[in-house]
């Protein structure tokens, strides 16, 4: 159910978590995807089931968490941010949206690039253009 785990180029923090998230959700079969839906309350009653989903997306969160930690390490962003904070705050809104269509009022066009965007304003180190300090 899961493709394989995603590669960057390291040029920019915010290319490659577009590439990373980008792949959220798509080129899936739909049957999949209704599968996957149906197991995530099941989450919650098996530790078994929750331990096997674990081992799954760890490789991709290592991946996501990896490009944050060269960001903080190149000066793309902030020192003090939150790194395992951040990966939830990329994936979960990439999930809900994806797999729940969370909010009928979001264009899913260029979600992944929307979304890193908006998070960047808040953890790059240095203002981006469009944005206040």
């Amino acid at each position: 159910m899961k493709a394989p785990v995603g590669t960057v180029r390291g040029e920019s923090v915010r290319e490659d978590l577009i590439s990373l998230l980008s792949s959220v959700g798509q080129h899936r079969n739909p049957r999949l995807g209704r599968v996957t839906v149906c197991l995530l309350p099941e989450l919650n009653r098996s530790e078994i089931l929750r331990d096997r989903y674990q081992e799954v997306i760890e490789p991709r969160r290592a991946v996501m968490r990896a490009v944050l930690v060269r960001g903080i390490q190149t000066g793309e962003l902030r020192p003090d941010i939150d790194v395992e904070l951040t990966l939830l705050m990329l994936s979960g809104p990439m999930l809900a949206q994806s797999m729940l269509h969370w909010n009928p009022k979001i264009d899913e066009d260029g979600l992944a690039e929307r979304l890193i965007d908006q998070l960047l304003a808040g953890i790059s180190a240095t203002p981006r253009a469009g944005t206040s300090d």
